[in-house]
C-alpha cells in the first residue's frame, strides 16, 4: 500500500487503503440516453423529473461519449437585451425558438413573454418565438436576457478533476437514482476523450468480499499435542 501525505489531499477526498474516492456534487437526476445539449433548457424532463435553472444533472449515455459528465442548467452566454427601445417603448427580440431565458431587470424595465416580469425570472418566448421588452419610450435598455442552457458543473469542468473512481450521487429519478462512478482515464482531454460512467453498488460501488471460511480442526489422540503430557508406564 502506498503512503499518502494527507496535507496533499484536497477537500472532499476520502483516502482509504491506497485508493482515492472523490465525492463530487450531488445531481438531481441522471440521463442514460442522449440529451441534445444544443436545445436542453428549463422545464426539460430527465428520468421523469423536470429540470429548473440551477439544477445539476449527470449525463452518462451521450451519443458522443466525450459529452458525458455533470452539468448545471445555468443562464449563460451574451446579453441579448442590449440597444435602445423603439418609438413605442418596446423592443422585440425574435427568432429565439422554444428555449427559456432568464431576464434580470435594470433601470425600471420589464419583460413580457408568456407572462410579465417586473423584477427578474424565467421567460418563455411567445407562439411566434419572440420576447418583448417594455419600458419608457426611447430609453436605453438596462438589463440582460440570457439563454438557460447546460454548462459543465464547476467541480467537474476541467481535465484534472476527472479522477477514476470519483463519485456522483443522483438523488431523484424513476430509474437512475443512486451512486455513479467515473470509470474513464485520469486527466482526459475534454471534448475529445470518452467519459464513461457506471452505476455503482448502492453502498460503496465495489464488490463485497465473501466471508472467511471457518478454521479446520483435526482430531488427535488425547495428549498427543500436549508438550507436558507424561507417557504412561
Amino acid at each position: 500500500m502506498s503512503c499518502v501525505n494527507m496535507t496533499d489531499v484536497p477537500p472532499g477526498v476520502l483516502v482509504r487503503t491506497g485508493l482515492t474516492f472523490m465525492f463530487k456534487a450531488t445531481a438531481k437526476v441522471c440521463a442514460t440516453v442522449n440529451v441534445n445539449l444544443a436545445t436542453a433548457s428549463e422545464f426539460q424532463s430527465i428520468d421523469g423529473v423536470q429540470l429548473h435553472q440551477g439544477d445539476e444533472f449527470l449525463l452518462t449515455g451521450q451519443t458522443a461519449p466525450s459529452q458525458n459528465g455533470l452539468y448545471t442548467l445555468a443562464a449563460g452566454g451574451p446579453e441579448l437585451a442590449t440597444g435602445s427601445y423603439d418609438g413605442t417603448g418596446t423592443k422585440v427580440i425574435g427568432s429565439l425558438g422554444s428555449r427559456s431565458y432568464y431576464w434580470v431587470r435594470g433601470n425600471g424595465t420589464s419583460a413580457v413573454g408568456e407572462s410579465t416580469l417586473t423584477e427578474s425570472g424565467i421567460l418563455l418566448p411567445d407562439a411566434s418565438g419572440n420576447i418583448t421588452l417594455h419600458g419608457q419610450i426611447s430609453t436605453v435598455i438596462n438589463g440582460s436576457l440570457k439563454v438557460i442552457s447546460p454548462v459543465r458543473e464547476a467541480s467537474l469542468d476541467a481535465s484534472p478533476e476527472f479522477i477514476p473512481g470519483c463519485i456522483v450521487r443522483v438523488l431523484q429519478g424513476t430509474a437512475n437514482s443512486g451512486t455513479w462512478q467515473y470509470t474513464g482515464i485520469a486527466n482526459p482531454l475534454l471534448g475529445t476523450t470518452a467519459l464513461p460512467w457506471t452505476k455503482a453498488n448502492a453502498s460503496t460501488g465495489s464488490a463485497v468480499a465473501p466471508p472467511l471460511s471457518p478454521p479446520a480442526y483435526i482430531n488427535t489422540a488425547p495428549g498427543a499435542l500436549d508438550p507436558c503430557a507424561i507417557p504412561l508406564a
